[in-house]
């Protein structure tokens, strides 16, 4: 018997507990401009109707593998991604819904451009699919291209890469000897595309939203919210250890309070955070890890954030400090872009595992 060619695409969506609105997600594919597709559906254990609504789909290009239990989202993904055949894997949630023409945005990018995978930008699902192309609009307009010497500094910061909105090269699965690793219930994904990118992975964010989020209640970082927390700092630190491989408690505090925004940073917090900046950046400048500009700029970046996070205890501190780093100046916005950071940290939701 002659095996069908391979398509050029293969989607994976792993699936749990999500009767109500797989269809949706399900009709998102059907609808993609790009047709050279398959899919894998991985069900992992649901104990609804998922695998009844799946199994109602009869396109030849739909292929589903069942579960008996649930094994959790890193090995249903595993398992998705061992039966792919294409070029080039997406990435799917079985909750979110694709705009008609991602799928082809992203493969023709990938095609024309040097680089191993994209991800792209999100709007959050509303009711009205009208309402979320006007949001798409808006979003884009916002939005700017993010190269891959900054998502790779980004990895020192917990990640950059968004999991549902990307497209990349399958034969960077051989790069790495475990993709999404079980150890990370909530955040196997981060760490997945950040080892990606320390074997050499060169992954870029286009511009462009090509994917409708839904925000669920029971979504996994609900759920495991001390777990996706202490995950994203393993997930930071693992690629400070690629820097920094000997690093101590204190810094490593430091760096976790940074990564999450947390609103316990104050303004003796912040001499320290300098401090190690200025580690980070004269030990890249030495073992030329990450391009040095691309670091600065994300340097600066939550540098910012740090000390409007501070400043919410003390502006005057706060500004102070943001203003005094010789090293970062070059890369830092003006007074008035410290005071829209700082206006958005003082007026809204704290992010704190003690609130």
């Amino acid at each position: 018997m002659i095996e069908a060619k391979a398509p050029l695409v293969s989607v994976v969506m792993p699936a749990y507990n999500v009767e109500a609105v797989v269809g949706e997600a399900l009709n998102g594919l059907l609808r993609q401009t790009w047709t050279d597709w398959e899919l894998i559906v991985v069900n992992d254990g649901s104990t609804d109707a998922t695998s009844e609504v799946i199994r109602r789909y009869t396109d030849q290009r739909i292929h589903f593998i069942s579960f008996d239990q649930n094994r959790g989202n890193p090995e249903a993904s595993n398992a998705g991604l061992r039966e792919a055949r294409g070029k080039y894997i997406v990435v799917m949630d079985s909750d979110d819904v694709s705009f008609p023409d991602r799928i082809e945005c992203q493969v023709r990018y990938l095609e024309t451009h040097d680089v191993d995978g994209c991800g792209s930008g999100h709007v959050i699902m509303t009711p009205i699919p009208v309402f979320d192309l006007f949001k798409r609009w808006i979003r884009q307009a916002r939005s700017r291209f993010v190269p891959s010497e900054e998502v790779a500094c980004k990895t020192l910061f917990g990640g950059k890469v968004y999991n549902p909105t990307m497209c990349f090269k399958r034969s960077l699965l051989a790069t790495i000897p475990v993709w999404r690793d079980p150890q990370f219930r909530s955040g196997s994904d981060d760490i997945f595309y950040n080892r990606l990118i320390a074997a050499g992975a060169r992954l870029v964010i286009l511009p462009e939203a090509f994917l409708r989020y839904r925000r669920l209640r029971n979504s996994n970082s609900r759920w495991f919210k001390r777990a996706a927390w202490n995950n994203r700092t393993r997930t930071a630190l693992e690629a400070v250890h690629r820097l920094i491989p000997e690093t101590t408690p204190e810094q490593e505090k430091l760096h976790a309070l940074v990564v999450h925004r947390d609103s316990a940073l104050s303004p003796e917090h912040v001499p320290g955070i300098r401090d190690w900046f200025l580690l980070l950046a004269q030990t890249n400048r030495e073992k030329h890890l990450f391009d040095e500009a691309a670091l600065l700029r994300c340097l600066a970046h939550h540098w910012k954030r740090a000390c409007a996070i501070a400043g919410c205890r003390d502006l005057k501190a706060g500004l102070r400090a943001y203003k005094d780093f010789p090293l970062l100046q070059p890369y830092t916005a003006q007074s008035l872009g410290f005071l829209y950071e700082w206006q958005k940290r003082k007026f809204g939701k704290r992010r704190s595992l003690e609130y």
